[in-house]
């Protein structure tokens, strides 16, 4: 637990964690298993990239996550987006450092069901105080995307 007197240099975020060590070592996909939200969508790091402020996620839907005409609900496509430009920021933030949402507009091009997608994340500019990213959602045997997104990111200095 944090009190006022406690170092705050340590790296807290257990995504922010996952995508360093994946750039340090990259090797096959990883699980992004310390994340309930990701893990409730099988949701695993397939690629970063630093240099290029980019990532590719996998993700499984499931029955579960559709409506009751057997599409996926828009916010569920919604969050695997986020994922996408939030795990692509966190290729260019420094240890300790932190983002969060500040604004998403998503935009559905195509219904999707139950199976597997992938999402692929972008930084488009970096800041000192905001980031701008995009993500595409696209099944692996589709080359057109399913639903795209824009975002701003409010951008949190590492602390010490």
């Amino acid at each position: 637990m944090d009190t006022p007197d406690a170092p705050r240099t340590a790296l807290r975020n257990a995504d922010h964690a996952l995508v360093l060590d994946f750039l340090a070592r990259p090797a096959a996909p990883r699980a992004v298993d310390a994340n309930p939200v990701a893990i409730e969508y099988a949701g695993r790091l397939l690629a970063a990239d630093r240099e290029a402020g980019s990532v590719q996620l996998g993700f499984e839907l499931a029955p579960r996550h559709c409506q009751g005409n057997g599409v996926v609900q828009g916010g569920v496509l919604a969050v695997l987006l986020d994922f996408g430009i939030a795990f692509a920021l966190l290729t260019k933030l420094a240890p300790g450092a932190s983002a969060g949402t500040v604004s998403l507009s998503t935009q559905f091009l195509r219904a999707a069901g139950p199976g597997r997608y992938t999402v692929e994340g972008r930084v488009v500019r970096l800041g000192r105080t905001l980031a701008f990213g995009e993500a595409t959602l696209r099944a692996p045997d589709r080359a057109d995307p399913l639903a795209t997104a824009t975002a701003v990111m409010a951008v949190q200095s590492a602390r010490g």
